[in-house]
């Protein structure tokens, strides 16, 4: 049983000073102050506290901040305790009963009978700011739906479809993805506080900035500082975080957002024709780096946890040598693009794709299908060897499927159906230890690979109507996914949010 306070007011006190300690010590079965004189004589009571004063003024407590604490990054409270026992569900703030409130002259004090104290918020914060991955996950899929609207408009109604969309979708839906998973796993990587509200608000208005500052086609100085700050912010905290705990295996994942910072001012077209068609040619498979690298693990945890969970299935592999040959070869396919060795960099991708196919093999990913959230995951895994081999083919024979092929298999293909699966982990319901699809996320994963599907049938068909029907689909199975995602806007956050594992 758990005590809901309204922490946007405090106008009980005004009658009784402790009618919150009250208040709890009669949540106690029995209360757990009062003697009950005639009920120990038939049973054996639990210890009791002694009786607390009740009339005149409140003892004076003394502010956590005031005594030199850090703030914490997580909620925004003060504490020297690990977990503190504190919820928070929008405008309320759910307390364990064993927690005494602070007084009315210092009603931020909170203490619990182990001596840990605690700051609680002054002013009440809306869940979405609760957590990152909320604002963000919905920010990519708005923008998944949003973006390709340009494509269906008559022309000369909005931005140029072409550079708008492959901007956007990419640094717009893609950056907002990347940060809300990046974000969501740091407290698991360093052990500290999760990430604080503020700071989950600064990154999203950071983000609307590199937005705005493509869409309103700013100077170039202006343009490559609005551009970059989103990443270049998001790189900053992850890496300030990862090495304050000293957890150096992290420190790449968290680097990661600086080489987006570094593409998307040169993809907004302000430094020249040949740098913005380079990089906007390079990022897709930057983003196929970071699948690799943290698509690759998150799919491997979750079937490795999943497979020791699961009685009667045998171990699971993942062999180093298969994961860090595909990683080594696509980053030196990238390296070999950068010098115009089409010849080289094409044969990478095709040994990376073949590399990142084997480990589907390892994983035995056709035992998922016992598992629908997992499964989703392997089926978005299977675009990314899908694209890096049509890629490396586009390289190395002029006869075979364009470069534009490729990259849409990685961008609409890999990148939509992995971030569609991940961030539909967090709205899914949790039950028996596992998480389950919901109808509408299943429909939405089918449209976005039928979406991927269609637009790779461009190059044998009518373009104009295939790319209308793609863009419409993409749209619906994006909107199906908001719609599932509006239930993880609000109410307690579970915990881990991308898992199904209960965690102490």
């Amino acid at each position: 049983m758990m005590l809901l306070v309204d922490i946007g007011t405090n106008a009980g006190t005004v009658l009784e000073p402790h009618l919150q300690q009250l208040f709890v010590d009669a949540m106690a079965l029995p209360n757990r102050v009062d003697p009950f004189p005639n009920l120990a004589g038939e049973v054996k009571l639990p210890p009791q506290r002694p009786r607390r004063r009740t009339r005149g003024p409140a003892p004076a407590q003394v502010n956590p901040l005031r005594q030199g604490r850090e703030p914490s990054a997580a909620l925004g409270f003060a504490t020297k305790c690990p977990a503190p026992r504190r919820y928070a569900c929008g405008a309320w703030t759910i307390l364990d009963p064993g927690m005494h409130i602070g007084t009315p002259d210092d009603p931020s004090a909170l203490s619990d009978h182990s001596g840990c104290q605690y700051l609680m918020l002054r002013h009440p914060i809306h869940g979405l700011w609760l957590a990152p991955h909320r604002p963000l996950f919905l920010l990519a899929g708005l923008w998944a739906v949003l973006v390709p609207l340009v494509w269906l408009v008559p022309p000369g109604m909005g931005p140029d479809p072409l550079s708008w969309h492959r901007h956007e979708l990419l640094f717009g839906m893609g950056g907002a993805a990347v940060g809300g998973y990046l974000l969501t796993a740091l407290p698991a990587w360093t052990g500290r506080p999760r990430v604080a509200p503020a700071a989950t608000a600064t990154m999203v208005a950071l983000w609307f900035t590199g937005r705005l500052a493509f869409l309103l086609g700013m100077p170039p100085p202006f343009a490559a500082i609005g551009a970059a700050a989103y990443f270049l912010a998001l790189g900053g905290l992850l890496s300030r975080e990862v090495a304050r705990a000293k957890a150096w295996r992290k420190l790449p994942l968290a680097l990661a957002p600086f080489g987006l910072g570094c593409l998307e001012p040169l993809a907004t077209g302000g430094f020249g024709p040949a740098a913005e068609s380079a990089a906007q040619q390079l990022a897709p498979l930057f983003f196929a780096l970071l699948i690799s690298l943290v698509g690759g693990r998150a799919v491997a945890a979750f079937t490795r946890r999943w497979t020791s969970a699961s009685l009667g299935n045998p171990s699971f592999a993942d062999p180093r040598w298969l994961s860090g040959g595909g990683f080594l070869a696509l980053l030196t396919a990238i390296a070999a693009l950068l010098q115009d060795a089409s010849v080289l960099a094409g044969a990478l991708l095709v040994v990376s794709g073949l590399l990142q196919l084997a480990r589907m093999l390892a994983w035995r990913s056709w035992r998922c299908v016992r598992y629908p959230a997992l499964l989703l995951l392997h089926l978005a895994w299977l675009w990314l060897p899908v694209g890096l081999i049509l890629a490396g083919m586009a390289q190395l024979s002029a006869g075979g499927p364009g470069m534009a092929t490729a990259l849409h298999a990685m961008t609409m293909g890999a990148m939509g159906t992995m971030m569609l699966a991940i961030m539909g982990r967090a709205a899914m319901a949790r039950k028996g230890g596992r998480l389950l699809v919901s109808r509408p996320l299943a429909v939405a994963f089918c449209l976005i690979h039928a979406s991927a599907l269609i637009r790779l049938r461009m190059c044998c068909g009518d373009p104009e109507a295939l790319l209308h029907l793609a863009a419409s689909i993409w749209m619906a199975g994006w909107a199906l996914f908001l719609w599932d995602f509006r239930h993880a806007l609000q109410g307690p956050i579970p915990r881990p949010v991308l898992s199904a594992r209960n965690r102490p």
